[in-house]
């Protein structure tokens, strides 16, 4: 399997690469992407489940070859189900809704009519539990990674991965791993 990677990774750099005119200086593209988060904690006493719809469009510019600068807006919609046989509770159900806006740099790796990428973002955050009013900003940094499979001259379809770290108020915290899928059209 090793060596498998590093025949891959040779060839990769040693292939005939070249620069896709929709990630040159000074293309614009709009995006957007969904991505769905499954997650189940159980213990002793305790038992969770919980669903996370994300819906995040984006505007970019190239400000070099292959290298993106974008601003994003988040709505993300999380429902999870608890009940605890500690205190005999019976299954509750807690809903929110967050607004985020985020700023993010990508660096593109093109090979053909893919490139893969790696990029990173940061933002803040609005959080509404339960209907209540929305809560004081929160923090988030995501770390991307993924492809851009170029279907047309002026459009993407892009798979990624994220690991997502968010900061709620002093001391509460998350992290987790989410893959989707977005699409992206070039302006070009």
């Amino acid at each position: 399997m090793r060596t498998l990677f590093v025949v891959c990774i040779v060839i990769l750099f040693l292939s005939n690469a070249f620069a896709q005119d929709q990630i040159k200086q000074h293309v614009y593209s709009l995006s957007g992407a969904i991505y769905y988060a499954s997650s189940t904690s159980t213990s002793d006493t305790y038992e969770s489940d919980g669903s996370t719809y994300y819906f995040m469009p984006s505007v970019s510019y190239f400000i070099i070859d292959q290298c993106e600068l974008s601003l994003s807006i988040g709505y993300i919609h999380s429902v999870s189900n608890s009940s605890s046989s500690l205190y005999n509770l019976s299954s509750s159900e807690f809903k929110s809704t967050s607004l985020d806006l985020g700023v993010g740099i990508r660096y593109y790796f093109p090979v053909g009519n893919i490139a893969p990428f790696l990029g990173m973002s940061g933002g803040t955050g609005w959080t509404s539990s339960q209907g209540q009013s929305y809560s004081t900003p929160q923090t988030n940094f995501r770390v991307t990674g993924g492809l851009e499979i170029f279907i047309s001259p002026a459009a993407a379809i892009e798979p990624t991965m994220n690991y997502d770290s968010y900061h709620y108020y002093e001391q509460t915290s998350s992290h987790g791993i989410q893959v989707g899928i977005g699409i992206k059209y070039f302006i070009l």
